[in-house]
């Protein structure tokens, strides 16, 4: 049995390369369109793609992941305390003293709505003491992934592979985002 180890990666990666993960990953760990709590991913591994005023929140235990991504603009996703309960419920299947969160997503030019969503996943993760790592604001549509085998989660824009041809793993993520947090419990790969 695996359990995480003590600092998860972040790593950039370009598109090509996370679609062959997200292939690799099946669509059992897909958290797929049209992005609503029905549509979220409980696997070993798990991935979405398109991320762009949207928020996605991941939370793992380092043998399964939970992703969900949430488009602020449907009618079922106004209820935040639906979004919560659903969290709420899958975490009852995962070990508690090893979860980790991953927000990403919400274009601040774009609405109130994706900001207020965006703000109400940090708060539920505080509420909840996870740890959690939170990129907010990609100019470009961006896609994430876990991996539990590596404890790492992926993160994946057009413009990755140009920016790591002069920057470092952590300088490309900064530069991808308008507001970066890592958690104590992460680091940044190559």
């Amino acid at each position: 049995m695996q359990y995480i180890s003590f600092k998860s990666r972040i790593r950039p990666v370009g598109v090509g390369d996370f679609y062959n993960v997200a292939r690799t990953i099946g669509e059992r760990g897909n958290a797929c369109p049209p992005w609503t709590i029905r549509d979220s991913a409980f696997n070993k591994d798990v991935f979405t793609s398109g991320v762009i005023d949207c928020s996605v929140c991941g939370i793992t235990d380092g043998e399964n992941a939970l992703l969900v991504h949430i488009c602020p603009t449907l009618k079922e996703n106004k209820d935040f305390k639906k979004i919560a309960d659903y969290i709420k419920s899958k975490l009852e299947f995962m070990k508690k003293e090893y979860l980790q969160g991953l927000i990403l997503g919400s274009q601040d030019e774009e609405t109130n709505e994706s900001r207020n969503l965006f703000n109400k996943f940090v708060d539920l993760m505080e509420k909840l003491n996870i740890p959690t790592s939170i990129f907010r604001a990609a100019e470009e549509e961006t896609h994430v992934a876990y991996i539990s085998d590596k404890d790492e989660w992926i993160i994946s824009t057009k413009d990755v592979p140009a920016l790591l041809r002069d920057r470092n793993g952590e300088q490309t993520i900064i530069t991808i985002f308008d507001e970066v947090k890592l958690s104590e419990l992460d680091e940044f790969g190559e």
